[in-house]
């Protein structure tokens, strides 16, 4: 095998300017990288988890992890990772008190 060379089939152009040659400009609804990873860390009230219909990015088996800190220990009484170190049937048994689960 022999060594990469980057430049033979960019012909000496950035990522960048490749994928804007491609997509004309326009990222097509393509996000970066930290907009979907901020869509995956933001936190909500509890108001809007309990719901049935849940804002985009939030996993519905966990939802208390979307939880502000405030919110968490109000409802729970323990941090959130005092949370993380009980068996996990304590940890369901404790979001179903709360209608998270």
């Amino acid at each position: 095998f022999q060594a990469w060379d980057p430049r033979k089939w960019a012909g000496g152009k950035t990522y960048e300017e490749l994928v804007k040659e491609h997509f004309g400009g326009d990222s097509n609804g393509v996000l970066s990288l930290n907009e979907e990873l901020a869509k995956y860390s933001k936190k909500y009230p509890y108001e809007i988890l309990v719901k049935k219909i849940v804002p985009e990015g939030v996993d519905v088996v966990n939802k208390e992890r979307y939880l502000t800190a405030d919110d968490f220990l109000e409802l729970f009484g323990m941090t959130l990772s005092d949370y993380d170190a009980l068996p996990r049937w304590k940890q369901l048994r404790a979001k179903k008190m709360v209608k998270l689960f």
